[in-house]
């Protein structure tokens, strides 16, 4: 898969979300949530011509043995988001607030323990039982963002625009701040 064209009448299993499937289905796809404990199943009966997992997944999963090609679009983030308002978190009993933090640092603590190398095995995994990872130039990548720029209408048009805007703000800031911080590193997302 190098453009969204390469997508176009192919079934993905996805995540059971809308706006998965809707992105899926601004790319040319066609979504299919499938149960994890069924992908393999799947995968081999032509129910589905692949998934939108990232790859330390699908070889945790097995799947990198009937998965024989892995495009690295960076469609996706998975970030741990622990959100809750400030007035609620003080008007909490001090044993349940304290209780709350620990939970955000235990949520913390975990994610951090993930191990960085995670991802490198993960490729090396799959390229030994003979599979093929290829990662998307910027200007590829470039052609996945706008043809999934429909999904960001369809989520303000029923969600509302704040928190989109909110988000898409802070990721240009931080953007800059690696840049600045790292020139020349903006051109590697």
């Amino acid at each position: 898969m190098r453009a969204p064209g390469d997508l176009q009448g192919l079934t993905l299993s996805t995540a059971d979300s809308p706006i998965e499937a809707e992105l899926a289905t601004a790319l040319g796809a066609v979504s299919a949530p499938v149960p994890r404990s069924e992908l393999a199943a799947a995968l081999a009966s032509g129910a589905v011509d692949g998934v939108t997992l990232p790859l330390p997944e699908i070889v945790a999963l097995g799947l990198h043995e009937r998965v024989r090609h892995v495009t690295l679009d960076r469609h996706s983030y998975a970030a741990v988001l622990w959100l809750m308002n400030d007035a609620s978190r003080q008007a909490l009993p001090m044993a349940l607030r304290q209780v709350v933090e620990a939970g955000f640092a235990e949520v913390a603590r975990l994610t951090r323990a993930v191990p960085p190398g995670r991802h490198a095995d993960a490729v090396r995994a799959m390229e030994a039982a003979g599979g093929v990872v290829q990662v998307l130039s910027p200007d590829e990548r470039r052609a996945f963002l706008m043809a999934a720029g429909r999904v960001a209408t369809g989520y303000v048009e029923t969600y509302g625009h704040e928190w989109l805007v909110w988000l898409e703000g802070a990721i240009a800031e931080a953007e800059r701040d690696i840049a600045v911080a790292r020139p020349g590193s903006a051109d590697r997302r």
